[in-house]
């Protein structure tokens, strides 16, 4: 072999190792990137979407929670208020974020329900979202003022047959308290004006004001005005110990032949339904994490100096899966046909 072939030669080999070493440098810092992508979730903030203003209920809870998802997951977790729309703005960013487990919504049943039923949101229907966690189901009750007149809701039943078109009820608009107006208003067949406020926070401060007869609200969420109201019916079949002098509506509305699900508050954790298909174990990791964090004793202890312990459940969405789709049929054709009556 003569030197110019034996140099050839050697430019080949050396061609081919450079070759092969690229390959492998390759294969290594893809399968890598693979391991940050799966096995570092997550290695970076994590957003909560909430459809709902700061203040209410729902936006108190959450941030009670926070600090021990945020122990729990292992990364910082911020809260991003949207609200408006009902909750389909909030939903909306979800719905249109990337599925990749860094952007969760905290919001209520039957309220997504509800936009989904009336609204025809855009970029999303009843099959984008995946309710991962309930967090919270909180029974709804109607209230008034402490000097008020009414003591259960059978006086305000006659009262409102005795001066029709006179007395008013104050709901958080597009949710569960506003079909639970409309529907009784049209069941009881009374005549009473169902005035729709941003939150149910609005909606307690004008009944407060004195603008309204009656407010429609929940247990927790209107714990904090608890010295200044008091509950003249609670929806379903239990007295509550949080509002003990309320009692159930089911026993109220037997008496007129009247029946209806409670639409209670169910607070929940969605997720892009794309996420399980895409990233299961992220998936897991957010559910665990959600599950931790829900056990651990310090949030045990605020929940309990909060009056939330009966409150709080912490189950699977699956389980209420079958009782969310009851809940939206019964909105689509009960409620919907007095959305323009109102």
């Amino acid at each position: 072999m003569n030197k110019k072939t034996m140099f050839i030669f050697l430019v080949i080999i050396m061609c081919i190792s450079l070759i092969v070493g690229c390959t492998n440098i390759g294969e290594n810092k893809t399968e890598n990137n693979a391991k940050i992508t799966e096995d570092d979730f997550p290695n970076k903030p994590v957003r909560i979407v909430l459809p709902y203003a700061t203040g209410g209920g729902t936006d108190r809870a959450l941030r009670m929670f926070k600090p021990f998802f945020e122990k729990a997951l292992g990364t910082q977790v911020v809260i991003e208020n949207t609200p408006g729309g009902g909750t389909e703005i909030g939903t909306t960013v979800v719905a249109r974020a990337e599925a990749d487990g860094y952007t969760i919504l905290a919001s209520n049943e039957p309220d997504l329900s509800w936009t989904l039923a009336f609204q025809s949101p855009k970029g999303y229907d009843d099959s984008t979202m995946d309710i991962m966690m309930i967090s919270q189901i909180d029974p709804r009750i109607v209230i008034a003022n402490k000097n008020s007149k009414y003591n259960t809701f059978e006086d305000f039943i006659q009262d409102a047959n005795a001066n029709p078109g006179k007395l008013a009820i104050s709901v958080g608009q597009n949710s569960g308290v506003h079909a639970i107006a409309l529907y009784l208003r049209k069941a009881l067949n009374l005549d009473y004006k169902v005035v729709p406020y941003d939150g149910g926070g609005q909606a307690a401060a004008a009944l407060m004001g004195g603008h309204v007869d009656l407010a429609i609200g929940d247990v927790f969420s209107r714990i904090d005005l608890r010295d200044s109201l008091k509950c003249i019916g609670i929806m379903g079949n239990e007295v509550n110990p949080l509002w003990p002098e309320g009692p159930p509506l089911d026993e109220i509305l037997e008496t007129y032949d009247v029946k209806m699900p409670t639409l209670n508050r169910y607070g929940i954790f969605a997720v892009h339904s794309d996420l399980i298909k895409k990233y299961p174990d992220r998936y897991q990791k957010i559910l665990d994490a959600f599950m931790k964090a829900s056990k651990d004793p310090e949030y045990l202890k605020i929940i309990e100096e909060n009056n939330m312990q009966d409150i709080e459940v912490w189950i699977p969405g699956e389980d209420v899966k079958d009782e969310l789709k009851t809940w939206m049929e019964f909105l689509k054709t009960e409620v919907k046909p007095l959305i323009k009556e109102q």
